[in-house]
């Protein structure tokens, strides 16, 4: 017999506990992640593309046992990435969200929560210009041997607007929170 009153006679008190099901995660959640997810499978081509132009510039004449170890190598990491960033972005955006809000929020986390959510629709978006970036980038420097300073500097400050995109109305959106919760205060 069940000797602990809080399960049923019929459970299994070794069955592991199921957490953050489908019916668990709100469904604006569910959206940001898939929006995440598909910036990720957008911006995976570009990825591809710097590896393989990478392998062939840089590790190929290297040649012999340290090549192939630097390939395996190379492979395993880049894996690694994209299954950290595959699983693992989504919570960490989140963490940082509450990290930040701990310090400098005071409207209920909930909207700052809502805000990020609402702020992932536009990552595919800025991923397309952003794959098509890093192409040209890889292609200039790998390819066409554009390596200079001014093309790296150019193409990365290009890159970098186009994240302040995204994040920049996030954390305007935040501020605006923060402002109609010190005024309902």
């Amino acid at each position: 017999m069940n000797s602990d009153a809080s399960l049923p006679s019929d459970s299994n008190p070794y069955a592991p506990v199921v957490s953050d099901s489908p019916a668990q995660i709100p469904e604006s959640a569910r959206k940001a992640r898939r929006s995440l997810r598909w910036t990720i499978l957008i911006l995976l081509p570009a990825a591809i593309f710097n590896a393989v132009f990478w392998d062939v510039k840089i590790v190929a004449p290297v040649g012999g046992l340290a090549a192939m170890l630097m390939r395996s190598a190379n492979i395993f990491w880049f894996v690694v990435a994209v299954l950290l960033c595959w699983y693992f972005a989504w919570p960490l955006l989140g963490k940082i969200m509450h990290w930040i809000h701990h310090f400098l929020g005071r409207a209920p986390r909930e909207q700052w929560q809502s805000a990020l959510e609402s702020s992932c629709s536009v990552l595919p978006k800025l991923a397309v210009p952003g794959c098509l970036l890093w192409l040209y980038w890889s292609f200039g420097n790998f390819v066409l041997d554009f390596g200079g300073a001014l093309f790296i500097f150019m193409l990365s400050a290009a890159g970098h607007i186009l994240v302040a995109m995204w994040y920049l109305p996030l954390f305007y959106h935040w501020y605006l929170i923060e402002q109609d919760a010190r005024k309902n205060s």
